[in-house]
């Protein structure tokens, strides 16, 4: 009888077949498929949280990078601990028409894309709730036809997206929160943070000696693809999201009880030239982050969590302290957006 670690690494015939018949749609499809899977990645989600902070509301902002820096820690467990292929590493005839590390179940892209569940959380408008599951669609269709996840892993990849999802917005929607509230939201989050420690500490040592099995690499061989894709299990990526998630959970604490809330308001204007700084910066900091990569040997092992969360910490400080400058600058004004 098949045991369900059998059933989540199966590729059942329905999939394959379906993921075949996209991979042979026009070279238009493909292209456009590959340019809507870039929406999941990092550039795209950093630049959407700085126009919800800086160019939207404060709140929507927050939810963002709650959203997307838990649902990292929760993909990164899930696929080592599920252990899932992706279809062309199983399948002879499926092709990897884009990038991709790491396992497939759940789809890391699929969950990241249901970030658009808080955005139609916060703007109840028909345009945008057209584009927010247009995009959340189309990003699990695109991982489907590039050979990347199976139907099966972009499902669950939508379903622990809105577990997360609900979890973290049921948390924030209190009539009037108070300051005992947000010390109440710390405690919570912060034992939470600490049974993902546990959880992932139990995990990796279970998979500490998983190798992979030898008709994945010899798949992957006689397709002329490097072994290398197959990574084994690693702290990595739990690291980076849990530092992250943890630092912000530091920061709001700190400027719930020290710092003066200050509201970001003003004209088209002023919000568009506050998100083009914060774009400024983002692109300055993936340039920098690209360029330590190549330069710091061992920068691809397991970073060092606290170095991850002082630089977490410096990162949502200059967030949250850059509305003092815009108040310098005149990029900010008590006048709501009409």
């Amino acid at each position: 009888m098949m045991d369900w670690i059998e059933l989540l690494h199966r590729l059942w015939p329905w999939e394959a077949s379906l993921i075949l018949w996209l991979q042979h749609s026009p070279d238009a499809f493909i292209l456009s498929m590959r340019w809507i899977s870039e929406l999941g990645h990092s550039p795209f989600m950093l630049s959407l949280i700085l126009f919800a902070y800086w160019g939207w509301k404060e709140e929507a902002g927050i939810q963002l990078t709650k959203f997307l820096t838990l649902s990292g820690v929760v993909m990164s467990l899930s696929k080592d601990l599920l252990l899932a292929p992706r279809p062309f590493w199983v399948h002879p005839e499926i092709q990897t028409l884009g990038k991709a590390g790491g396992f497939g179940m759940p789809s890391g892209h699929a969950m990241m894309a249901c970030v658009w569940l808080v955005v139609m959380a916060h703007c109840k408008s028909k345009p945008v709730r057209c584009l927010g599951w247009s995009v959340i669609l189309l990003t699990g269709l695109s991982r489907v036809a590039l050979g990347l996840h199976s139907p099966l892993q972009v499902v669950a990849g939508w379903m622990v997206g809105v577990v997360v999802f609900v979890g973290i917005v049921s948390k924030f929607f209190h009539p009037k929160p108070v300051r005992p509230a947000y010390t109440q939201e710390a405690v919570r989050d912060a034992i939470m943070i600490s049974l993902l420690t546990l959880l992932a500490f139990a995990i990796y040592k279970f998979n500490l000696h998983w190798q992979a099995p030898e008709n994945w690499l010899s798949n992957l061989r006689e397709k002329g693809l490097s072994t290398e894709i197959i990574r084994p299990p690693s702290a990595r990526g739990c690291v980076i999201y849990l530092s992250c998630y943890a630092s912000l959970v530091f920061w709001l604490w700190i400027r719930s009880n020290r710092m003066p809330k200050l509201k970001l308001n003003g004209t088209v204007g002023q919000r568009a030239g506050r998100v083009s700084i914060g774009l400024l910066l983002g692109v300055f900091s993936y340039d920098v982050y690209l360029s330590q990569k190549t330069a710091v040997p061992g920068l691809y092992e397991i970073p060092n969590p606290m170095l991850v969360f002082l630089a977490g910490c410096a990162t949502f400080l200059l967030v949250i302290g850059f509305p003092w400058l815009f108040d310098r600058i005149h990029l900010n004004s008590e006048k709501p957006l009409s």
